[in-house]
């Protein structure tokens, strides 16, 4: 097993499922696709724990809204992960949650018999639900799984600008 260093990720409009390509500590890549209905299961528990974290005395969604926006502001730019050539992802059977106080993984388990894991912190796991969130919409999956601290950000960032010139 291997811990996912980067990952970058890409919709399938043709499988209609998302690819996710990963650079591991051994500096080898690994892709593998992830159905619809395996995120549906997954994401309630990422959501979930984001939700569970200390936050002073703010409600809720208001201290989600803003530690969104705070992780997605200025995220460092990274190189994006690709191959050197075209690759069949591995289709992802199972994908396993761990827990801890500051640090979530996800297990990716492959139908071929591989299994990747992709350690996040909260603001990594922010970063990373913003950008499954893009995607999302670009495969126009719905929206009634995602929480508005994400939903709304995201419309907010995609309004064009409205400056006038005269």
């Amino acid at each position: 097993m291997s811990n996912i260093q980067r990952i970058t990720m890409d919709f399938l409009d043709v499988e209609d499922r998302m690819r996710f390509s990963g650079l591991l500590e051994n500096g080898s890549i690994v892709v593998f696709s992830v159905t619809r209905r395996l995120l549906l299961r997954l994401l309630p528990h990422l959501f979930q724990w984001l939700e569970q974290s200390e936050h002073a005395d703010l409600p809720n969604d208001l201290y989600q809204d803003l530690a969104q926006r705070a992780a997605t502001e200025n995220p460092e730019e990274q190189e994006a992960v690709r191959t050197s050539g075209p690759t069949l992802p591995s289709l992802v059977e199972l994908i396993n949650v761990t827990q801890h106080d500051d640090l979530l993984s996800l297990q990716f388990q492959m139908a071929d018999g591989n299994t990747v894991t992709l350690p996040m912190q909260a603001d990594n796991l922010r970063q990373w639900l913003q950008a499954l969130y893009s995607l999302w919409n670009l495969a126009d999956w719905g929206n009634g799984l995602w929480p508005e601290w994400i939903q709304d950000l995201q419309k907010e960032r995609s309004v064009p600008s409205m400056n006038l010139l005269h």
